[in-house]
């Protein structure tokens, strides 16, 4: 201060004045409120400096003071709103005067006070902002309104022509051409000749090229464009290599020709003979290599360390010539005798092996390479003059090793390489510390750990110590790219540093969370939020603190503040955040009516229509008035009908950006009729045949279906009805669609009953077409955002057309089920389960029509098993449990294995359902998933109800209903359990009735037994017949058959001779039927069980001879021959019956031939001309063969089994001395061994004569 200071400024209002008798002796109080006055007294900066820092000192001194002593009037010091005061005005002096040093602290003492007024921090905050545009300097300039104006214009321009050009190359992939270059044009309207001009010229240039199909360019180079446009989109090797020659030709034909004649190794010689080039001599060094050995003294290049890396790319090299050439690499690798002895050998054959490795990836010729161990051992055994080569051969081997699973080699290497980077840490060589050679080394140990990480990840399921480790090897990945980025000396990146303390602190709290300590979290998001300046990371800790404060029933209100600046969107989805992380109703409602009305803008429909339904679904379920929740879907459903579905939305934001440059645009590329895109009016009513777009269609029927459950059972049908309307609609606008890209209409395939439905079958060009379109009506990844959600709304939808009894209306939403897990979640399993649930609603309909249509698409009844096990490859544990709850985006798998194995079980389908139960067992208790454990227990116990094993049953379900679960649960287990105890108690009461013997029930058993008698009598009758008939038509000559079955017609039967038909068709069934019943009524009745026993062997018999395709069925073989011989004369000259035919068919048939015959039939065949068979003949005949063979062996398991019964009625016969039972069955044993064992035949003969 000035030794005549002027009068004093005048006091600001908030603070006290200065008095000279209270003791306030604070004459720099004084100074900062006169300082205007002082600047005019041209106080040098120093001057002012050190008074500044005068000032800042006695009010750091005075705070000390302050806080010993008792009163502020009793010392007469500052209070703490005159200090701030006077802080804040000592940092407006020091910001004026450019001292950032004094600003920036006083500023930091600011920010500690405890107490500041709102007023106050408002202030501080712009105070913060100018001190930081004074530390930029020189570049503050770039801070100033008008600069920030122009910069956010430029850069949005730039950024909006960035995206054009993005969406442009989509555009391109897509197919769409024109599409692509009006993207392209709007992309050059923004650039306004920046450093995109250039680009989007050419790219324009070369897609109108590409776009003139019928067109032939002029130019040359435009030729080649389109020859190369046209290689990029060609699958046909050969054809895109004689494009790419005549691309090459017109672009320079005399250069090219030369890379052509290169290919005839006659022409990479002459041509090389022409310039001077000696062959079979040494290498030459370049120049500066040259001087290199000179200084070394070195007489030969081989023996200089640094030969090698020449080497290297010599060898890269010839190894692509030798693939190109098709010339495939001995196994010594390219060396010689002579150069084996060289010491670098080892090395280069080595190099020429892993070069080889990375050759095969290609398209080209594969090489034979040497095993993965011969090539581990060739780069132990090598002497390596260079480190780092030494370090990426073993990086390269490790990547090799990660590919073909060969885990133990992976470790060794990767245990190699870091011990080289041991060994060059403790290397006192300079050479190895150079900035270059360390960078490149620390990036390559950097791979080695993550590839070590990546294989320890795979093999570490189940280990939870293998994945610690596995994270401190891609920690250790990340420390050593860290150094190879930053090097040892790099100063810190602020942002990098607070990215990283958000992240350690984000880890804590979710282990605090994880542990279910939701204050300890809280916490820590309390200091990390107080310790971290204002920034990007420190917001994502205020909402993580909502959401415990939510969960904590603490209030929310400030934190939500926060969030004044994110997106209406956002808002809205975390007060949906807070609705389900609330635990008191009133605030759940309060939650999910705000996360509604914050959404204003039209651009957020489709959120608003999603949180419309989650609200309605939420006060349905919690009990409140229907006609609430129904208000809010009802409201969704308005919402969706009336908007404009995504092919009606017209770009508008960038018109006046067109008008300036249409005509730069037309300069440059002819344009043709711009395409309308969007209607301008719309149809807040549409009917079903204007909905196109499959999202919107997809989000009507998870309204109507969730409306459908809203209304009760009473009410639903409409809303059901409406549903499957909307299913329908996407079903036609998908199969309907256009390609855009090809302006190709699909085929109508739309099934129109529910027959067709149950075969439907998509088209594999109608799926790829959806799969690579983008058109909204299409389905795909792109109109399905959220799969599994669907699918649990489809799956509800089929319940309640199921209770209505509506289901033959399920058939199109099951298949359209089925093609989102097949087509959107890529699942076979999930696919599968819907192709068993499309077979459940086909066996509901009981139409055997539509049973049979859907019978050969489905799985069949005895692969099911196999099919299953094939479809759940990925999913299923096979010799270890190494799949925990995988999942298939967003399918548990666990989810998949129990709906899958309740479906089986419905269809009665015990085995495989029993295969997938086992899997899920052992998986739910290996992770101790109890809930999916007490389902699969549940459904086990269902399985041994449906086996008879009721005690098994009532086990289970114990051990379920210790686990416990929800209402339905408890409903399905106590619901089994009593079936458990019904079908115990049926069985204990049959068991106690089968040691009865009543003689009604013997009377009945005798009854049952004359009623088989007789079936067995016309079964007898039947096959005779039919036997005599095929063997007369056997011996019938070719053109005879031809012409009777050109003259017979389908028979027309009469009533009782259709009756009759039927009747004879399941005979043998319902004979065995009937004596498994007389069997158990035969207690106390030995007589009746042999005789049951003998007439079931008799039974089983008759039905091997029916079966059996060689079998004559006759008792006797002579009389038939007999009979033959009669009627021999009556037939045509092709059917006489020799007595060369009698010698063949009276021996035994083996239908396996030798291989000696077999060739002897085919030479003698061979030689005649007129017996040669075509090939489709032999393929007939295999098949017919095969279809022989089959029936030959039922026959025989038919026969095995009717021996076996019949020999124990015999024995029961002879132990109770039935002797015309014993005769009956001897006799029937005559005829089960009478043509291939006439031993055991005779005997059994002599016994029923006795």
């Amino acid at each position: 201060m000035s030794p005549n200071p002027s009068p004093p400024h005048p006091l600001p209002h908030h603070l006290p004045a200065y008095h000279p008798g209270t003791g306030k002796s604070c004459p720099e109080y004084c100074y900062v409120l006169d300082y205007p006055n002082q600047l005019e007294a041209k106080e040098t900066p120093k001057d002012v400096s050190v008074r500044l820092n005068l000032i800042y000192q006695v009010l750091a001194l005075n705070k000390k003071t302050r806080t010993s002593a008792s009163s502020d009037q009793a010392t007469g010091q500052l209070t703490d709103s005159e200090r701030l005061s006077l802080l804040l005005d000592l940092t407006h002096l020091a910001i004026e005067v450019k001292d950032i040093e004094m600003a920036s602290n006083c500023v930091s003492d600011l920010l500690k006070a405890e107490r500041i007024d709102k007023a106050t921090a408002m202030e501080l905050e712009c105070v913060e902002s100018e001190l930081s545009v004074l530390k930029l300097g020189a570049k503050s300039e770039k801070c100033t309104k008008g600069f920030v104006k122009v910069w956010l214009f430029t850069s949005l321009s730039q950024l909006r022509c960035q995206v054009h050009i993005e969406i442009a190359q989509i555009e391109e992939d897509e197919e769409r051409i024109e599409v692509a270059m009006e993207q392209l044009k709007k992309a050059y309207s923004l650039c306004n000749k920046g450093p995109y001009e250039k680009y989007i010229t050419e790219e324009l240039h070369r897609l109108q090229v590409y776009s003139g199909v019928y067109d032939s360019p002029k130019e040359l180079e435009d030729q080649a464009i389109k020859m190369i446009e046209q290689v990029r989109r060609n699958s046909n090797l050969q054809h895109s290599r004689s494009l790419l020659i005549k691309a090459g030709l017109a672009l320079a034909s005399d250069v090219f020709q030369l890379v052509l004649d290169g290919e005839n190794e006659a022409k990479a010689i002459q041509l090389l003979k022409s310039q001077g080039v000696q062959y079979n001599n040494h290498a030459v060094f370049p120049e500066e290599k040259r001087k290199e050995l000179q200084e070394f003294g070195a007489k030969t290049p081989e023996s200089v360390p640094e030969w090698i890396m020449y080497r290297r790319q010599i060898v890269v090299t010839w190894v692509k010539v030798k693939q190109l050439l098709q010339q495939q690499i001995g196994p010594n690798l390219g060396m010689d005798d002579e150069q084996s002895n060289d010491s670098q050998a080892p090395m280069i054959q080595a190099l020429v092996a892993l070069e080889m490795y990375s050759c095969n990836n290609s398209n080209l010729m594969k090489f034979t390479v040497p095993s993965l161990h011969e090539l581990e051992k060739q780069i132990l055994d090598c002497t390596w003059s260079d480190q780092l080569l030494e370090l990426e051969v073993l990086i390269r081997l490790m990547q090799l090793a990660n590919q073909n699973n060969d885990d133990s080699l992976l470790m060794r290497c990767a245990q190699k390489a870091f011990e080289l980077n041991i060994s060059t840490a403790s290397s006192t060589d300079s050479k190895m510390h150079e900035k270059h050679n360390y960078k490149v080394q620390q990036e390559l140990l950097s791979v080695a750990a993550s590839i070590k990480g990546q294989s320890m990840m795979k093999n570490a399921a189940g280990d939870s110590e293998m994945r610690i480790s596995a994270i401190r090897t891609f920690e250790l990945s990340a420390s050593f790219y860290r150094i190879a980025n930053r090097g040892p000396t790099a100063v810190d990146d602020p942002e990098d540093d607070l990215k990283l303390v958000a992240a350690l602190y984000g880890l804590l709290f979710h282990i605090y969370i994880n542990k279910g300590d939701w204050k300890a979290g809280l916490k820590v998001l309390d200091d990390a939020i107080r310790d971290m300046p204002r920034c990007k990371q420190r917001l994502l800790l205020f909402k993580h603190r909502i959401m415990v404060n939510t969960r904590l029933s603490h209030g929310i209100s400030m934190d939500m503040q926060k969030l004044k600046d994110d997106s209406e969107e956002y808002v809205s989805y975390m007060w949906h955040r807070v609705a389900v992380f609330s635990k008191e109703i009133t605030d759940q409602l309060t939650c999910y009516q705000n996360s509604i009305d914050v959404l204003k803008n039209p651009e957020s429909n489709w959120q608003k229509i999603n949180q419309l339904i989650v609200f309605g679904e939420w006060l349905y379920c919690n009990g409140f008035p229907q006609s609430d929740a129904y208000c809010q879907l009802d409201w969704a459903v308005d919402l969706l009908l009336s908007m404009k579905p995504s092919l009606e939305i017209k770009e508008e934001a960038e018109d006046h950006f067109e008008k300036e440059n249409q005509s730069k645009i037309d300069n440059l590329v002819p344009t043709k009729r711009q395409q309308l895109i969007g209607v301008q009016s719309i149809d807040t009513n549409p009917s079903l045949e204007n909905l196109q777009d499959v999202r919107q269609l997809e989000t009507l029927v998870i309204a109507q279906t969730i409306m459908a459950i809203v209304a009760g059972r009473e009410s639903c049908k409409q809303h059901c009805l409406m549903a499957y309307g909307y299913v329908m609609c996407i079903w036609q606008s998908a199969l309907e669609a256009q390609d855009k890209g090809k302006l190709k209409m699909l085929p109508a395939v739309m099934p129109t009953n529910p027959e067709e439905w149950a075969n439907f079958v998509c088209p594999s060009e109608v799926r790829d077409t959806f799969k690579r379109g983008s058109s909204c009506s299409l389905i795909n990844k792109k109109s399905f955002l959220r799969p599994t959600y669907s699918l649990f709304y489809l799956d509800l939808l089929v319940k309640e057309l199921q209770a209505i009894s509506y289901t033959h209306l399920t058939l199109p939403i099951l298949q359209l089920a089925d093609f989102i897990a097949t087509e959107v979640l890529d699942s076979k399993s999930l696919s599968d389960f819907y192709h068993l649930r499309c077979r459940q609603e086909v066996a509901h309909l009981k139409d055997r029509r539509l049973h049979a249509a859907k019978e050969n698409q489905l799985i069949e009844n005895e692969n099911l098993a196999e099919t299953l096990k094939d479809s759940n490859k990925e999913m299923m544990p096979t010799m270890s449990p190494v799949m925990n709850r995988k999942k298939l985006s967003g399918v548990s798998v666990m989810d998949v294995w129990i709906n899958k194995a309740e479906v089986l079980l419905q269809l009665a389908f015990y085995q495989p359902a029993r295969t997938l139960l086992a899997e899920a067992h052992m998986v739910a208790k290996e992770f101790q998933d109890k809930a999916n454990l007490a389902k699969v227990l549940y459904l086990l116990a269902v399985l041994a109800n449906c086996e008879k094993n009721h005690g098994q049953a009532k086990l289970l379900l114990k051990e379920a209903q210790s686990i416990g679960g929800n209402e339905y649960f408890w409903y399905d287990t106590i619901t089994c359990l009593i079936r458990a105890i019904q079908g115990e108690n049926l069985k204990n009461s049959k068991e106690q009735l089968t040691n009865l013997s009543l003689p009604l029930m013997r009377k009945l058993a005798s009854l049952k037994l004359i009623f088989v008698q007789l079936s067995l009598n016309i079964l007898n009758l039947v096959i005779m017949k039919d036997k005599k008939e095929a063997e007369a038509a056997r011996r019938k000559g070719l053109l005879q058959l031809i012409v009777e079955e050109f003259i017979s017609s389908t028979p027309d039967y009469t009533p009782v001779e259709k009756e009759w038909v039927t009747v004879t068709r399941s005979l043998g069934q319902k004979a065995l039927a009937q004596l498994a019943s007389a069997h158990n009524l035969s207690n106390g009745s030995e007589e009746i069980r042999s005789k049951c026993l003998y007439l079931t062997g008799k039974c089983l018999r008759l039905l091997a001879v029916k079966v059996d395709p060689i079998n004559p069925g006759f008792n006797w073989v002579q009389q038939m021959l007999h009979d033959l011989e009669e009627t021999n004369d009556d037939l045509p000259k092709q059917a006489k019956f020799t007595k060369d035919d009698e010698q063949i068919e009276s021996k035994p048939v083996d239908l396996q031939l030798s291989a000696e015959e077999e060739s002897e039939q085919v030479e003698s065949k061979s030689e005649s001309p007129a017996l040669q068979l075509s090939t489709y003949q032999i393929e007939k005949c295999a098949a017919k063969a095969a279809c022989l063979k089959k029936e030959r062996a039922i026959a025989w398991v038919y026969l095995a089994h009717a021996s076996e019964v019949l020999i124990q009625s015999m024995n029961l016969a002879l132990n109770n001395q039935l002797t015309d039972i014993l005769a009956a069955a001897s006799l029937d044993m005559v005829e089960c061994f009478g043509q291939f064992d006439p031993v055991s035949a005779s005997q059994y003969l002599a016994l029923h004569q006795v």
